[in-house]
């Protein structure tokens, strides 16, 4: 905590120091001796909008000859996250799955490959499975529990 604090305390420097916690382990800072103050320059941010998920999932795209093969890709992955306060981790990482199944002939991400990934819930849980698949069996009973 004092390495946090202390990396950037300097108004003239222009290093700022930029660190995230998910807000149900905010209250675990007070406990800490500098908790406290570093609670009092909390910067609280929103999830993101539906349209500025929109934004965040197609706007990489533009900067590659790639497209989504359809829309229908775009609507459901925003409709698997509305109201979901993790939704950034999620769409970054199917993203990231649907980049990795591209079809670099045809320059798209297909529907049929967000299909074959379950979609957004599909592809956090296919990839856990495939995870806890390659840990020793003791390994992934601990894992499980957690």
């Amino acid at each position: 905590m004092d390495a946090l604090t202390h990396a950037a305390d300097e108004p003239q420097d222009r290093v700022r120091v930029l660190v995230t916690i998910r807000d149900d382990r905010l209250g675990t800072l007070t406990s800490k001796e500098r908790g406290t103050d570093v609670l009092g320059r909390v910067m609280m941010l929103q999830p993101p909008s539906r349209d500025d998920l929109r934004h965040i999932i197609e706007g990489p795209l533009t900067l590659t000859p790639y497209r989504f093969e359809t829309t229908e890709i775009i609507e459901d992955m925003l409709d698997s996250v509305a109201e979901d306060v993790t939704s950034l981790p999620v769409i970054q990482f199917t993203t990231a799955m649907l980049w990795e199944r591209r079809d670099q002939e045809r320059k798209v991400l297909s529907l049929e490959s967000y299909r074959a990934i379950g979609g957004v819930e599909g592809a956090l849980a296919d990839h856990a499975d495939s995870v806890l698949a390659t840990l020793p069996v003791h390994q992934a009973t601990i894992a499980k529990k957690l």
